[in-house]
């Protein structure tokens, strides 16, 4: 399975890449092993590229760190505040695990963050849509964003 969504996620641009570059990508995997991170967190939040399930977050299995949709599909993750990407939703948006309430966050703004759930920005760019980055600074947070695509 692993094979089939690293043909549909990239392979070809990855491997031209490193050819293009004059490398050869398991000279990475050192690399890669030394500096890469499942989550990170610290007292008031933590990152993830995927989903969680359970608390604490080391308590989750790779599959579900990297690959969960669950985490927003199902909005029932109401835990420690996470930030998470991986599932494109068009629009950065705060899940608050009730299984309903989600709210659109807005670009620009300085914003308290919340105590707990989910707050995804992912929002396509990799599918045409922006690149959203999220600044923290103590308990405001500001979410900013590469230009809306022209159609």
């Amino acid at each position: 399975m692993q094979r089939i969504v690293w043909e549909r996620v990239g392979r070809g641009a990855t491997v031209s890449s490193f050819k293009r570059h004059g490398g050869k990508m398991e000279d990475s995997v050192p690399w890669l092993k030394e500096h890469c991170r499942l989550y990170w967190q610290n007292e008031r939040l933590q990152c993830v590229h995927a989903g969680l399930m359970v608390e604490p977050i080391e308590a989750n299995d790779r599959q579900t760190l990297l690959h969960d949709h669950l985490v927003t599909e199902a909005n029932r993750y109401a835990g420690k505040l996470t930030v998470t990407g991986h599932i494109a939703i068009g629009e950065p948006t705060w899940f608050i695990g009730d299984g309903k309430t989600a709210h659109v966050l807005p670009y620009e703004q300085w914003l308290n963050l919340p105590e707990r759930g989910v707050i995804c920005i992912d929002t396509g760019c990799g599918k045409g849509g922006r690149l959203t980055a999220m600044t923290v600074e103590g308990e405001k947070f500001r979410l900013t964003g590469t230009p809306e695509k022209q159609p």
